[in-house]
């Protein structure tokens, strides 16, 4: 009969045996939680706490994409504008935070130590003014002691040569040494009689420490939301107050650079139209002291207004083509082409060309911004290079048309000077020379009035700038939120970690050591479980014969009563007990299932198999026949068979251990002797060897009608079990059963069974008792 595997979906997560694990280790639990808990406590009293503070800058967004196609997609794709992104960069720049933090009294970290804590202090209790030409060793840290109201004491250890430093200085006095020399001022919040910690600051240390700030964009609106963390959140503030002023400054500083690169332009031009101004002047002066001569009449004087006009019309045609091959030469040659000077400063009011140009300088500053702290590869650098191209080819093409214009304009201005002036060469001699000298005259004065009439308004404009952006948000202290330590996580991550740490201990634990340590795990080898052994610390061939009441002899009444309930009635029965490998306490459980069978009232006996590695059966004589003598035809069955101190128990020893053992098992005579015992005993248990090692239990089991698995709880490997409860079967035995072995008392179902307190039963003589302890220490270990 070929027995029935039964299938069980291995996918399923049994929470009875999770369950069943936390209970059985709920020591390992609560020493874990009281671990985890005490660090979180340690933790959140003894971590610094670090502070976040934060401040919220508006972003005009106004005039810096209007009718641009490539922005329009991008904003298509963003709500928030190329611009903002932009001013995100400069805010991130370390040449701005350098800027921020040279506003700040950041010389140096200042430090008091208070119990356990180190204590950072700002501000400062004083101010430390290093002198740049002597060196200064910013990676030792000082003690200062405020003595009195105008001394301290200064000390330090000097690395190199180990010996401490010590002196007293006055206030605004210099402290000079091998390593330092500063001058230290007190502040207003120093106190006498403390001591304190400091280190001079690194410049690029400290840039990179206070360049760690978050910047956030808000959704739908050009505001830039920044935060800082740091230990001291005034300090956080005070620099996030810092940035602020010089973003604002910063863009200030954009705006007024088109304005003074004019004003520097301006300024080049009225250098030569002052020599030339001085000049025209002297002429006229001495020709009218030599030749009398002071006005001119009224007709000549009209001629020559015309005239006069013609040529401004041309001079100021000159200025503009003199402007038009700058900017085109500029352009051409890449000259600075952020600091271009745009056409409406010097009067010349064309709209496309001042768009270019603003554009223009205004692609070259974000563009000098984003690449402060960007990659080459980014993206918007090829983005800002390619509308630069765009702007540059839009601006030469029309520079082309307007210095073709204006020199055809100042052509058709030289036609009509050469008129008036062929008018004009009538006019007595006298009278024209002092006309060419004040006409001469008029014209530089124009140009001079001209040049500083518009750097008047240039200098009015820059003085008159104001930010663009605002800064909607100061930095406060009040609003500064305790980031780190997070108390509220840390107690539950701790309480996450205290149950999840065991527990992955305990199922990496059984995964790695892969041995049963509760019943749930025997429902999936797939065969019926006819009984759970009890663990006993009692010694003897036959411990059910000496504990009549406890649950270890009710455990093997219960696999009895499975047994015959397998095996059924009538004839007699052969029952092989096996295991996968030795000490799993398969002979414990064969020689206490026969004396269980024998204290009921059925005639058994006990035969031990395994003739490889016999068992030290100390109840037996010595020399006594056994079964390897039995079977070797060097004893008769009635030397074999031998009375044991069980009534109704019969047994069979091992015998010698022959060069043959498998041999014997599988001769005729085992047969034989197997039959013979049938006919006097009602139930056979045959002790076999373990039928993960050699072949005579599967030689054994073809003639057994139950064939009883041993699976010892802490002992037997899941993998070796499962893998020879397949390979059994696959063989033709009748019927297969497990029982498992060496279950602790403790972790015994009581009421899965139907036992109770309430039975009576119990543990109460003096030897067992004074074994508790060391039950427990072994439950301990097995678990």
């Amino acid at each position: 009969m070929k027995n029935d595997i039964i299938e069980v979906d291995e996918s399923a997560i049994d929470f009875k045996r999770v369950l069943a694990i936390i209970f059985r280790n709920w020591h390992w639990f609560l020493i874990s939680f009281i671990v985890f808990i005490a660090a979180a406590i340690l933790w959140n009293s003894f971590t610094t706490p670090i502070y976040k503070v934060e401040a919220k800058i508006l972003i005009n967004d106004e005039g810096s994409t209007f009718m641009d196609p490539q922005m329009m997609i991008s904003q298509s794709f963003s709500p928030n504008s190329f611009k903002v992104r932009n001013e995100m960069q400069v805010l991130g720049s370390y040449s701005l935070t350098s800027e921020a933090l040279q506003n700040l009294p950041l010389e140096a970290n200042w430090w008091y130590k208070e119990g356990f804590h180190t204590r950072l202090i700002y501000p400062p209790p004083f101010r430390v003014i290093v002198d740049s030409t002597h060196f200064q060793n910013k990676k030792v840290v000082v003690s200062l002691f405020s003595l009195d109201e105008t001394k301290v004491v200064i000390s330090y250890t000097d690395h190199e040569s180990e010996l401490q430093v010590v002196d007293t200085v006055e206030h605004g006095a210099y402290f000079e040494s091998t390593s330092f020399r500063f001058q230290i001022l007190p502040n207003s919040n120093q106190k006498i009689g403390k001591k304190y910690l400091f280190a001079l600051n690194q410049k690029e240390v400290l840039i990179s420490c206070f360049n760690k700030i978050q910047l956030v964009d808000e959704k739908y609106s050009s505001t830039i939301t920044i935060r800082f963390n740091d230990q001291s959140p005034q300090r956080a503030a005070d620099f996030l107050d810092a940035l602020s002023l010089s973003f604002l400054n910063r863009g200030v500083k954009r705006k007024n650079l088109i304005a003074l690169n004019t004003i520097r332009f301006i300024e080049n031009q009225l250098g030569d139209v002052t020599d030339s101004l001085r000049y025209s002047e002297e002429k006229l002066e001495a020709f009218r002291r030599i030749k009398g001569a002071t006005n001119l009449d009224y007709q000549t004087e009209k001629a020559y207004e015309l005239l006069d006009d013609v040529e401004r019309d041309k001079a100021q045609a000159v200025i503009f083509l003199n402007y038009y091959d700058y900017l085109k030469s500029s352009i051409t040659q890449n000259l600075e082409l952020n600091k271009l000077v745009v056409p409406s400063s010097m009067g010349i009011n064309d709209g496309v060309l001042n768009k270019l140009v603003l554009d223009l300088i205004q692609f070259y500053s974000e563009k000098a911004e984003i690449t402060v702290n960007s990659k080459k590869d980014n993206p918007m650098l090829g983005a800002i290079d390619y509308r630069i191209e765009e702007r540059k080819k839009a601006i030469l093409e029309t520079i082309n048309g307007l210095i073709y214009s204006t020199k055809i304009s100042i052509k058709n201005l030289d036609d009509r000077i050469l008129k008036y002036q062929m008018e004009v060469s009538k006019i007595p001699e006298k009278e024209k020379e002092l006309l060419s000298f004040q006409r001469n005259f008029k014209l530089n004065d124009e140009i001079y009035t001209f040049l500083l009439k518009k750097r008047s308004e240039l200098q009015i404009a820059s003085a008159s700038n104001f930010p663009e952006n605002e800064v909607l948000d100061d930095a406060s202290v009040n609003r500064a939120v305790i980031v780190s330590p997070n108390k509220r996580l840390n107690y539950l991550m701790a309480i996450l970690l205290s149950m999840a740490l065991p527990f992955l201990i305990i199922y990496l634990r059984s995964q790695l050591i892969d041995k049963f340590e509760d019943s749930s795990q025997l429902d999936g080898l797939g065969y019926p479980i006819v009984g759970e052994l009890i663990h006993s610390d009692l010694t003897g061939p036959f411990v059910v014969n000496q504990e009549h009441i406890s649950v270890f002899t009710d455990s093997y009444r219960l696999l009895r009563t499975n047994i015959k309930f397998i095996v059924g009635g009538g004839e007699s029965k052969v029952i092989l007990v096996t295991s996968t490998f030795a000490k799993e306490g398969k002979s414990f459980v064969s020689r206490n299932v026969a004396a269980s069978f024998a204290l009921a009232g059925h005639k058994t006996i006990l035969i031990n198999c395994d003739l490889r590695k016999p068992e030290k059966e100390h109840f037996l004589q010595k020399n006594t026949a056994g079964l390897s003598s039995y079977l070797s035809n060097n004893s008769g069955l009635e030397e074999l068979i031998h009375r044991s101190e069980v009534e109704n128990l019969w047994f069979i020893s091992s015998g010698l251990v022959p060069p043959n053992a498998t041999e014997l098992i599988d001769s005729p005579r085992m047969i034989e002797l197997l039959g013979e015992l049938k006919k006097r005993y009602a139930i056979i248990i045959v002790d076999s060897p373990p039928i993960g090692i050699v072949a005579d239990s599967f030689i054994i089991a073809q003639h057994a009608d139950l064939l009883l698995f041993i699976v010892r709880f802490n002992h037997s490997r899941i993998k070796s079990v499962e893998k020879i409860l397949d390979s059994i079967s696959q063989k033709e035995f009748k019927k297969i059963a497990i029982a498992a072995n060496d279950l602790s008392s403790k972790y015994f179902g009581y009421g899965y069974y139907g036992y109770n307190y309430g039975y009576g039963y119990h543990y109460g003589n003096s030897e067992k008792k004074k074994k508790s302890g060391n039950r427990f220490l072994h439950r301990v270990a097995v678990n």
